[in-house]
């Protein structure tokens, strides 16, 4: 795995293969008004290609650990939902809407105290 600091976030976290890097996460102060904690995932990503493997589980370790940490997952995305819920985390009621790729998304707040 590789790590760096260079874009402003404490943690961006990146797993590599022969063919490449497949995932990557990163994290740092949270950066909502409102944060229900200090500390926030700021995103995460793998290919499907890699889902059930453990670099997520690897990542999200790497980037929050055990700590308090909130974040954002596109509502309906069952998948993510369920991965974050098995580390803790909880809808808090938080929604607000953004476009991704121009089309109107809600997105919710999950929360692990």
């Amino acid at each position: 795995m590789g790590r760096d600091h260079r874009r402003g976030v404490q943690r961006c976290w990146w797993r590599r293969t022969p063919g490449g890097i497949v995932a990557w996460a990163s994290g740092g102060p949270g950066r909502d008004d409102d944060a229900p904690v200090d500390r926030e995932l700021e995103g995460i990503y793998s290919p499907a290609r890699v889902h059930g493997s453990g670099v997520g589980q690897l990542l999200l370790d790497a980037v929050i650990a055990d700590s308090p940490a909130y974040l954002w997952v596109l509502d309906g995305n069952a998948r993510a939902e369920a991965f974050y819920r098995r580390n803790g985390f909880r809808r808090d009621g938080a929604e607000r809407e953004h476009a991704v790729a121009g089309i109107p998304r809600t997105t919710v707040r999950m929360v692990r105290s």
